[in-house]
């Protein structure tokens, strides 16, 4: 009995920590956030989306956060520009030659997007676009506006315009089936570009421009209701993110690496539910953050953020309800924005919260071997499992004996374990399992690889 007293009391202590860990910023925003950017130098924390007031003031689809209060750039109240108190929401901002660069909707004028560049004293507003802009990128000297069916001047239904200060130019116009193009990034000479999509050609989602027309790279993606979501270049890899899962033929679980020559995995990625997608990434310290729509990363808790060091996942810790559209770091502190009013922990923020305390680590990983190219054999564990999805049993299969199965659930609970196998060949029965999605993990000496798997129902 004293025993579980003192794990209670334990267990009482940890909540009431967790519970304290997050902090409201001054009444937060009364809508969606879309896009976040900490300015190191001022010490400010620009956050726009479809809101229109934040702190209770009108700030026009954007504010400024400085450690105690929010405020309006340049004045909410500009009766025509880039923000404006009729403003229908900010699509995109970014840094471009050392100020600030923004995509807003003005309702007031037919829905119209106008580009905006904020110096630190006044707005610019440098040029109207019709058509719909999913997002700006900044490489060099030219400022890449990427939607779909963009027009300016004389350029039209372009899906990248670029903007080098002065004029504009077309970058990619190539006909598409559907969709746009949400992120690009140039990584060793090329430029990359994601988003949902499918080309004349029949490429999905993700590709890569050659200067002429967009190619598959690598094995491609499936397309269907998949998306990328952010790029990134981590630890000289360009990461992808999205919603999208090996089960489709994809060549990660919402998340993948591309090395310029091959995809490799990135500790089994996230799942968890219907849509477990990632949204943002962030690099902090040397460490990926990444946040989302999703409940487990490599097989573990990781409620809607997580956190990767190149090896192992980590897990926050907090119940975080609601989608965590964007992360980002102010002043050594992590401030997450939600996509529908968050809750955390029990409690309401309205659509933004920030960490109060410094050590959030959780859970982490330690076992999954993220160093398997998709799709290939490393030599240590050449794992196939079928059927996938089942509804009875599962074939899991290697080519030397099995030392160690573990089966994890959508919210990181270990349902089934077995060992000492001595074959190659082991049936798992899942009829009493629940529908959803589960991690095997397969363990062969000191070496450990793991495969999402769904069990169906009807």
């Amino acid at each position: 009995m004293r025993l579980i007293i003192i794990v209670s009391i334990i267990f009482f202590q940890i909540n009431i920590t967790t519970a304290q860990s997050w902090e409201q910023l001054n009444g937060g925003v009364n809508q969606a956030i879309r896009a976040m950017i900490s300015d190191t130098i001022n010490n400010s924390l620009y956050v726009g989306g479809a809101f229109i007031n934040a702190g209770g003031d009108t700030v026009g689809c954007m504010a400024k956060w400085e450690n105690t209060g929010w405020s309006s750039i340049g004045g909410g109240s500009l009766s025509y520009g880039p923000i404006h108190t009729n403003c229908g929401h900010l699509f995109a901002m970014t840094n471009h030659q050392d100020d600030l660069h923004i995509v807003t909707e003005l309702y007031q004028y037919n829905n119209l997007k106008m580009l905006g560049r904020w110096n630190g004293v006044s707005w610019d507003s440098l040029s109207t676009i019709a058509g719909t802009c999913r997002g700006l990128y900044s490489y060099g000297d030219t400022l890449y506006v990427l939607g779909q069916g963009l027009t300016v001047d004389s350029f039209s239904n372009q899906k990248i315009l670029g903007w080098n200060g002065t004029e504009w130019f077309s970058v990619i116009d190539e006909s598409f089936n559907f969709g746009w193009i949400d992120e690009a990034h140039w990584y060793r000479g090329k430029l990359y570009v994601g988003g949902n999509f499918e080309t004349a050609s029949q490429i999905d989602d993700f590709a890569v421009w050659n200067g002429q027309s967009l190619q598959m790279v690598g094995s491609g993606f499936s397309g269907g209701s998949s998306g990328i979501a952010d790029l990134i270049i981590y630890q000289d890899d360009l990461y992808v993110s999205g919603d999208f899962s090996t089960a489709a033929g994809d060549p990660g679980n919402n998340i993948a690496r591309w090395n310029g020559n091959l995809w490799l995995d990135v500790g089994g990625g996230t799942g968890g539910i219907t849509f477990p997608g990632i949204l943002d990434m962030d690099i902090y310290n040397d460490k990926l953050y990444v946040c989302g729509n999703f409940l487990t990363a490599g097989g573990i808790p990781a409620n809607k953020v997580a956190r990767w060091d190149g090896q192992n996942w980590c897990g926050l810790g907090s119940n975080i309800g609601g989608v965590v559209a964007e992360l980002e770091f102010y002043r050594d502190t992590l401030v997450i924005g939600f996509m529908i009013n968050g809750m955390i922990d029990g409690s309401y923020y309205d659509f933004i919260a920030k960490w109060n305390r410094g050590d959030y680590v959780d859970t982490c990983t330690n076992l999954i071997d993220n160093t398997n190219p998709v799709g290939q054999n490393d030599g240590v564990i050449d794992l196939k499992i079928y059927p996938n999805p089942t509804s009875e049993t599962l074939q899991i299969i290697t080519e030397s004996p099995i030392n160690e199965i573990q089966i994890y659930n959508s919210i990181g609970q270990k349902v089934w374990q077995g060992q000492g196998f001595r074959e190659n060949q082991v049936q798992v029965n899942v009829h009493d399992f629940s529908q959803g999605v589960y991690v095997v993990r397969v363990r062969q000496g000191e070496s450990w690889v793991s495969k999402q798997v769904i069990v169906s129902r009807g």
